[in-house]
Parts: structure tokens; C-alpha cells; sequence
């Protein structure tokens, strides 16, 4: 073939690549349809996760957790184990916290393989205090799930706060 007409040929493949994209491998091997069946599952987990927050016991809570669970929460560390959590959570949510409410919006999922998925979403939502005042809580999170044996857990948690004086 001559470049006359391997050049054109040439052009029209790399503008279709453009245009088009090339399709992509699932993560770990996995078809559309098993991709899917986990970002499910995935969804189901956080809304449950989501809900056992909004009564504020710390057993249905942790339940979700690896031991291994990180929490970073307003740009720093929060807690580095499970056993950190239990004491963050004793010592400010169940004495500075009476009730919590929340609702998810703009919720990403993203399948990283059989064993692994990120779910991030905006929440807004509240907190009352012992005395009865009602605080707006918004912000963004962020939750690291693996797949251990047969159980979901969260491994890592990333929470931003909404600030709207911020630039």
C-alpha cells in the first residue's frame, strides 16, 4: 500500500479512537454484568451503613468496619484502627451527639476488582446536640470497601465537610 493511501486510512483510525475510545478491560477480568451485581451490592452496603449511623449504637456501626479501618475526617487522621474508632466514638459522638440524620446524593460508584470498590457520595444532613440545638451537617464522604472471605468491609473513610465560605 502506498503512504497516499496509508495516511488517510491512518487518520480516520486515530479520529475514530478519539471519537469513539477504545473499550476499556472490566477490573480483575469481570464482565459488565458481575461489575454491576458488586456496585450493587456495594450501594446496598452503604445505605445500610448510612442508616445504622442515624441510631447512633456503636455495635451496628463498627460491624461494617475492617479491624484495619482508617478515618480521615476534616483533613487529618481521625482514627487509624478499629480500636481508635471505638474510642473516638465513645468519648465525642455518644457523649456530644442525641441524634444524627443524612441523606446521600450525586452517589459514584467504582468497581476496582472482585475484591475491592469506592463509594462516594454527598450527604446532607444533621446533628442534635444534648441540649437540644440542631446543627446542619454536609459534606462529602468517601468510603474504601474489601472483599475478606465472604464479608464487605470498610476498610478506609474519607469525610469532607462543607464549607461555604471557603473559595
Amino acid at each position: 500500500m502506498d503512504q497516499a493511501r496509508v495516511l488517510p486510512l491512518f487518520g480516520v483510525l486515530l479520529m475514530c479512537g478519539f471519537v469513539v475510545g477504545c473499550p476499556s478491560p472490566q477490573p480483575d477480568g469481570l464482565d459488565a454484568e458481575q461489575e454491576a451485581t458488586i456496585a450493587d451490592t456495594l450501594l446496598s452496603i452503604t445505605e445500610a451503613y448510612n442508616d445504622v449511623w442515624e441510631q447512633l449504637d456503636y455495635e451496628q456501626i463498627s460491624a461494617y468496619h475492617a479491624e484495619d479501618f482508617t478515618y480521615y475526617r476534616r483533613g487529618v487522621v481521625d482514627t487509624a484502627t478499629q480500636r481508635d474508632f471505638e474510642q473516638t466514638f465513645h468519648d465525642n459522638v455518644a457523649t456530644q451527639i442525641t441524634a444524627y440524620w443524612a441523606d446521600a446524593t450525586d452517589v459514584w460508584v467504582e468497581v476496582l476488582g472482585r475484591d475491592a470498590g469506592i463509594v462516594a457520595f454527598v450527604f446532607r444532613g444533621g446533628v442534635e446536640t444534648p441540649d437540644g440545638t440542631k446543627h446542619n451537617y454536609d459534606g462529602a464522604l468517601t468510603y474504601v470497601y474489601k472483599r475478606r472471605g465472604d464479608k464487605w468491609q470498610i476498610v478506609h473513610i474519607h469525610e469532607s465537610a462543607y464549607l461555604p465560605d471557603s473559595p
